[in-house]
């Protein structure tokens, strides 16, 4: 309703969807408020794979995530070979704990020749605290961090600005 009165009598060439909640709200009520207007939608593979009802979208999908975490750490590796340990960074969000358990398998034909180490789920203080003093010969995999142990909401590209700032190790 909100949406619906604040953008009454307006015109729109394309409406964006960012997410997979704005995904399905544009699927649910896109029509409905928007008429006609093409969606255009950046996101989760499985909601767009998997959309059967609704009007027809166009997507920018995320990569495969497996293989873009193999790929990541792969290319650290090459980059910095003398890297012995990586540190991987994850939020207490559901969607933050998702990433990790594929982080986790993904990155488990690794463990042979690296040591991971899993900061998953910590106050943003201390999440802070442990990036400024890392060993030597350390890489940081930053995940996604939408909610810190605290409960507190965040937002990914904020907290990685920060952390890499202070983090002693790339």
């Amino acid at each position: 309703d909100f949406i619906r009165s604040k953008y009454q009598g307006e015109t729109f060439d394309v409406i964006v969807a960012v997410g997979n909640d704005a995904l399905r709200f544009a699927g649910g009520y896109g029509q409905e408020i928007f008429p006609n207007v093409p969606i255009v939608s950046w996101g989760s593979r499985d909601l767009v794979e998997n959309w059967s009802a609704g009007p027809p979208i166009t997507a920018v999908l995320e990569p495969e995530l497996r293989k873009h975490l193999a790929g990541a750490l792969d290319f650290i590796l090459a980059v910095q070979p003398q890297v012995r340990r990586v540190f991987v960074v994850s939020g207490a969000a559901a969607v933050d704990r998702q990433r990790e358990t594929v982080a986790r398998e993904a990155l488990t034909p690794f463990e042979n020749r690296i040591a991971l180490h899993y900061l998953s789920g910590l106050a943003l203080e201390d999440l802070r605290q442990q990036l400024s003093s890392l060993p030597k010969q350390t890489a940081v995999l930053f995940l996604t961090m939408n909610e810190d142990g605290k409960g507190k909401k965040l937002l990914t590209r904020d907290v990685l600005a920060s952390v890499a700032q202070i983090a002693n190790a790339p």
